[in-house]
């Protein structure tokens, strides 16, 4: 799978190979496209792509200065260029200092989608085989698609599966610190001085799960404010907005009222899709992810349960104790002794089903 942005001051020639792309190839996840190279930087700046596909004569910059700008920023983003037959060496010239590959004008679509998947193929081959885990590669993938629920899930499978081979914790950190990078450089991100201690000295806590488990989290609850008040992510579904947007408010006070208005769509209207489009009703859902939360408190740190029931904004600590038997059928303390015997596993860890995940 990958991502494209074609890059053409001719709008014809966009919209045609947008349209085929769409329709034609289900290995691009994502076609979009820019009518001149400084708003494709701008593009760029905000979203993930794989390939950028442009000409080399635009007006204003030329494709040759944008592809030695792209070059420069995102190195893991392919470039192919389109030229004229007259520029025919101008385009050779571009291959040996910038791009990928080229192509002439006019090549069929289907010329087109088979070179892209030829550049990908080497760039790929090319890559120095790193000893990181599935699980880390699967959390990095979200995090840099800044999409914050499938970030929280894919890092919970991530930190309970963490390998105890040595080269592998190696990769798994330099993996992470990477993306934590890429994530800001995408989105223009400032991280927090006391965050960016963390994101250094974090190997040497690597082995320490509370620790470790808390310093992700702080990490990215402090680069996801942004992402997340000014919807700069993007989602194949409206409604994976609001899960992102309740997700990172989890420890605080929600009601249907805010996230309606987060959602620019009536509290009544909301109410109704979010039932429709989840299969449970807000209240559930947002009872669900809490105690899913309260979780993962119990088992990677010391708070008695009264205070995270009052982190989680529940009322009282015998209100929490029963909601979280409902879910998990243990009380809390019940659930704690579980992990201190070392008998926990996924079997009695309560997770959210993720039937309404597409």
């Amino acid at each position: 799978m990958y991502n494209l942005l074609i890059v053409d001051d001719e709008r014809l020639e966009r919209v045609a190979l947008k349209m085929y792309f769409d329709q034609n190839m289900k290995e691009c996840k994502l076609c979009d496209e820019a009518k001149n190279g400084r708003e494709a930087l701008d593009m760029i700046s905000q979203n993930t792509y794989d390939v950028v596909l442009m000409d080399i004569r635009m007006p204003g910059e030329d494709g040759l200065v944008i592809a030695k700008e792209v070059k420069k920023k995102y190195p893991h983003i392919a470039v192919i260029m389109l030229t004229a037959y007259a520029e025919f060496d101008y385009a050779q010239r571009a291959v040996k200092l910038h791009a990928d590959d080229y192509l002439l004008k006019p090549s069929r679509p289907e010329v087109i989608a088979g070179t892209i998947s030829s550049v990908l193929t080497i760039r790929k081959d090319a890559e120095p085989k790193m000893n990181h885990s599935v699980e880390a590669e699967a959390f990095i993938k979200e995090l840099i698609s800044a999409h914050y629920l499938e970030s929280c899930i894919a890092f919970d499978t991530y930190i309970q599966n963490r390998s105890g081979k040595m080269d592998v914790q190696k990769a798994d950190i330099k993996l992470i610190l990477e993306g934590f990078l890429r994530l800001c450089e995408q989105y223009q991100l400032d991280i927090h001085d006391e965050n960016l201690e963390k994101i250094k000295n974090m190997k040497h806590f690597y082995h320490d799960n509370a620790i470790f488990y808390n310093y992700i989290h702080e990490i990215m609850e402090d680069l996801f404010y942004e992402i997340i008040e000014k919807k700069l992510c993007r989602h194949a579904r409206e409604i994976d907005y609001a899960l992102d947007y309740i997700e990172f408010n989890l420890r605080r006070k929600l009601s249907l009222d805010m996230i309606s208005k987060y959602m620019n769509i009536s509290s009544q209207y909301f109410s109704r899709y979010f039932k429709k489009e989840i299969g449970i009703t807000f209240v559930q859902y947002l009872s669900e992810r809490r105690i899913a939360l309260a979780q993962k408190e119990i088992m990677y740190t010391d708070k008695s349960f009264g205070d995270i029931a009052f982190e989680l904004c529940f009322n009282e600590a015998n209100y929490f104790s029963k909601v979280f038997k409902k879910h998990t059928e243990m009380t809390p303390s019940e659930y704690k002794e579980t992990i201190q015997l070392g008998a926990a596993s996924r079997q009695n860890q309560y997770v959210l089903s993720k039937s309404w995940m597409i």
